[in-house]
């Protein structure tokens, strides 16, 4: 059967050109698009999970419900009315209890490291410009073992901000609004409107704009004595030997304590919606491979059936039943599902690390001027399986319907 589905494939030479164009098109368009997809989630998920805590902890937050009044201030009541529901919250500004914290997580055996913090909005200032930032006070030896940050220094090292008082290390694109270098002298401003003097220690770039924009490190002690908040802890920072156990985690660790508990996931809630967007994209695009692919296939075969009528009569009439007339057309589509498969395969694979160096300068996931792109197997060997399904789906109504002629009623009619 291998032999006959080979010769009607070569009988025919034009089509099956145009078959496998149509296979190898459809599977480097989604090797391609599916290896920019995953890079740039692998790449932002990176730096989400490694630029920042596992676990952030915050402190509680308060709101008032008419619920809660009702039951404080008018307990013997069966109903109370309110011409003006009440409405509000409290914030406290920092964590009641950080001591409290740091024994429980020393205890935790799924905690790799933590370290205290204390986060500001604050306003660098140098030669008469001015830039809001975010001030982050931490342990300095810590937030080496709970972020990566040591890895994106591009000048000078994150220990240096031990080395003296007052000193920071700077985003990129802070640095940049500032228009500042290293070693250069900036004046933090707190909301009381004070200034403090201090020398930029060191810079880093993660790739990320919200970070490298506005992020500014700090000695905790240096950030306390700025804002005035001596012994004040507003975050906890917390890194896990398994990331992926963050979620629960965090919703564990919120029912023993009142402060706020969240997971990484959960604070990138909305751009991790995205990449669920993403993967919808991508099922469409799939779909429009295989109803493309199979559409083309299914034409041509059918026609193919059509033009061999006499010849699978003949067939019939020599000994081959149904089965092994289906057979002879499912080969076929199997064939183009294989080669147009691996094929498509190689070129994708070709296609990716030709546009991964396109220089892509102003694109801000772009990491050293060019665009990331997964080469994960798991990506091509989808791509081939959606290429091979696609043909042998597309081959199997043809296959059936060759293999229902009766011989005696074709060679009748024809």
């Amino acid at each position: 059967m291998w032999f006959l589905a080979i010769r009607y494939i070569l009988a025919r030479k034009r089509q099956t050109f145009l078959i496998l164009l149509g296979v190898i098109l459809g599977t480097i368009a989604y090797i391609s698009i599916s290896g920019i997809m995953s890079g740039f989630q692998s790449y932002i998920i990176e730096h989400l999970v490694n630029n920042d805590a596992h676990i952030r902890v915050t402190p509680g937050e308060r709101f008032v419900i008419e619920r809660s009044l009702e039951q404080t201030d008018y307990p013997e009541a069966a109903h109370v009315f309110w011409t003006t529901p009440p409405s509000g919250g409290y914030f406290n500004p920092r964590i009641s209890s950080p001591q409290r914290w740091f024994h429980f997580l020393e205890k935790e055996e799924d905690v790799a490291a933590f370290t205290p913090q204390l986060i500001r909005d604050v306003s660098l200032k140098r030669t008469g410009i001015s830039k809001p930032a975010r001030l982050i006070g931490t342990d300095i030896l810590k937030q080496t073992k709970v972020t990566s940050i040591e890895n994106f220094m591009i000048d000078g090292h994150f220990e240096e901000l031990g080395k003296g008082k007052n000193r920071l290390i700077l985003g990129a694109g802070l640095l940049k609004k500032l228009g500042a270098n290293p070693d250069d002298a900036v004046f933090i401003i707190n909301k009381q409107n004070e200034s403090f003097p201090f020398q930029i220690a060191g810079v880093f770039r993660t790739g990320v704009s919200g970070i490298d924009d506005n992020n500014a490190f700090t000695a905790l002690a240096d950030a306390q004595l700025v804002q005035h908040a001596s012994n004040e802890i507003s975050d906890i920072a917390i890194r896990l030997k398994d990331p992926a156990k963050a979620r629960d985690r965090a919703s564990r660790w919120g029912l023993l304590f009142s402060e706020k508990v969240q997971s990484w996931d959960q604070i990138n809630a909305n751009l991790l919606a995205i990449f669920n967007l993403q993967h919808l994209i991508g099922a469409l695009m799939i779909a429009a491979v295989l109803a493309i692919t199979g559409f083309g296939i299914y034409n041509t075969l059918f026609m193919l059936i059509s033009n061999k009528r006499q010849e699978i009569a003949i067939l019939r009439s020599l000994g081959y039943d149904s089965r092994e007339i289906g057979r002879l057309f499912l080969f076929q589509g199997l064939f183009f599902g294989l080669i147009g498969g691996l094929l498509g395969c190689v070129l994708g694979y070709v296609t990716c690390r030709y546009v991964q160096t396109i220089p892509m300068e102003s694109l801000r996931v772009a990491q050293y001027g060019r665009l990331i792109i997964s080469f994960s197997p798991v990506i091509y060997a989808k791509g081939f399986l959606v290429a091979l399904f696609s043909c042998v789906t597309a081959s199997t109504l043809p296959a059936m319907a060759a293999g229902r002629l009766a011989p005696m009623e074709v060679i009748r009619n024809e």
